[in-house]
């Protein structure tokens, strides 16, 4: 009985010792899994920061310009168009038509349907309910802009009306 007994006892020791390795084993893995995840995580916030610091600087660049289109020859813009110094409309060379352009490129790039999803990009917002559920049928920012300035020199060129 007592052989049975030590014998039994040598088994549970072993299976302890068994079932403590397999736990460190689990622990390691989880580290190594979330050391992992956290230097992607590090990296990608690395990746976004540069991203943002460009896309700030281009934004700057797209208000500034727009500014200096609006104002860049008052007197003839004038007479050409006959409308007290103004860029046709559609230019969108305003603050807030490109705010709301940005805020539609932001959500046909990054923006996720789902109402109130947690995960949407920061600032990420349709500018017309249709678009709702369709981020990508959102025509691009570039081609929207490179579009108003074509119109913007066709109309300064007199190569079409105004309307």
């Amino acid at each position: 009985m007592a052989n049975l007994e030590a014998a039994h006892k040598a088994a549970v020791v072993a299976d302890n010792r068994t079932a403590r390795a397999a736990a460190a084993d689990e622990c390691r893995s989880y580290i190594k899994a979330t050391a992992h995840h956290l230097g992607a995580r590090d990296r990608a916030a690395a990746d976004l920061r540069k991203a943002l610091e460009a896309a700030a600087a281009a934004w700057r660049i797209l208000i500034t310009r727009s500014e200096k289109a609006a104002d860049t020859g008052g007197a003839q813009i004038a007479r050409t168009l006959k409308n007290n110094h103004k860029l046709p409309a559609g230019s969108l060379t305003g603050f807030s038509e490109l705010y709301r352009l940005v805020e539609a490129e932001l959500f046909r790039v990054a923006g996720d349907p789902a109402i109130g999803n947690p995960r949407n990009f920061p600032g990420a917002k349709p500018n017309d309910i249709r678009f709702l559920n369709h981020p990508e049928a959102i025509r691009p920012l570039d081609e929207t802009i490179a579009d108003a300035s074509k119109h913007v020199m066709a109309v300064l060129r007199g190569e079409k009306s105004e309307g």
